[in-house]
């Protein structure tokens, strides 16, 4: 990546049934090996008590290209890869650029939303911090 390419500001919502094929995709479409390690803390939940995985992140265009080709393994990753599930996640993916009206989290979706401030982008797609007793 040049020093000028554009990165953008990607907000991630993953409801918990997709965590394990979204960390499947972030493999196929991301950087190196810790992107199969992205989603797994389910920190936010919506009105009807769905847990999400919410992560904030840049990324070059080439991602879009790549999250809407045919998926293949990456050089870095591991063993325990399955495109199947790369597949699933890539099938569920809602990404929202700025135009028409920005997707709410769904149980079934896995929501991106591209150059909105995190905080904002979370509250748009109705999401709240969930209460983490750690006793």
């Amino acid at each position: 990546m040049s020093m000028t390419e554009y990165l953008y500001r990607l907000t991630v919502a993953v409801p918990e049934s997709l965590t394990i094929p979204a960390n499947h995709l972030s493999v196929a479409i991301g950087e190196g090996p810790g992107d199969f390690y992205c989603f797994g803390n389910l920190n936010y939940q919506d009105a009807n008590g769905v847990k999400y995985s919410v992560i904030s992140t840049a990324a070059t265009p080439r991602l879009f290209e790549y999250a809407g080709s045919p998926l293949q393994r990456r050089d870095f990753a591991p063993e325990d890869w399955s495109k199947t599930k790369a597949e699933t996640a890539q099938a569920a993916l809602l990404i929202y650029q700025g135009e028409g009206d920005i997707p709410k989290a769904q149980a079934g979706k896995i929501v991106v939303i591209a150059d909105m401030e995190p905080f904002s982008a979370i509250a748009e797609m109705g999401l709240t911090l969930r209460e983490v007793d750690f006793e």
